[in-house]
């Protein structure tokens, strides 16, 4: 991640079996275009046991998923932030600090997370 230091990053803990976290898709698209050329980084962190690149590539094609899929090492990506409870999104200001935790899924994440990034990019 050191690439996206001076961004703001919100990673996305998923699961392709988390039926919240599908639901949020459309909305963490909305995000992507709406921050495209903003200094904000939005990732989806995956934390499906074992699964393939392929599995992985046809669920984005399927969900139309516009936004980075990170395939990490599962537990320690977990174990690092907490991402036991999903969906769970982590915003992580420019210096590298987590500034907020959002956990489940709620109807206003939209609303939440552009008054969140809008402060923190000013």
């Amino acid at each position: 991640i050191l690439q996206v230091k001076k961004n703001v990053v919100v990673l996305n803990f998923f699961s392709m079996a988390c039926i919240p976290c599908i639901k949020e898709i459309p909305t963490y698209n909305k995000l992507a275009v709406k921050y495209k050329n903003l200094p904000v980084k939005l990732f989806y962190v995956n934390v499906d046991a074992e699964v393939t690149d392929l599995k992985i590539k046809r669920f984005i094609v399927r969900k139309q998923i516009k936004v980075s899929m990170m395939l990490p090492n599962q537990r320690e990506a977990m174990r690092k932030y907490q991402a036991y409870a999903l969906p769970r999104l982590v915003v992580i200001n420019s210096e590298g600090r987590i500034v907020e935790i959002i956990t489940g899924f709620n109807d206003y994440l939209e609303a939440e997370l552009i008054t969140l990034i809008d402060k923190l990019i000013g």
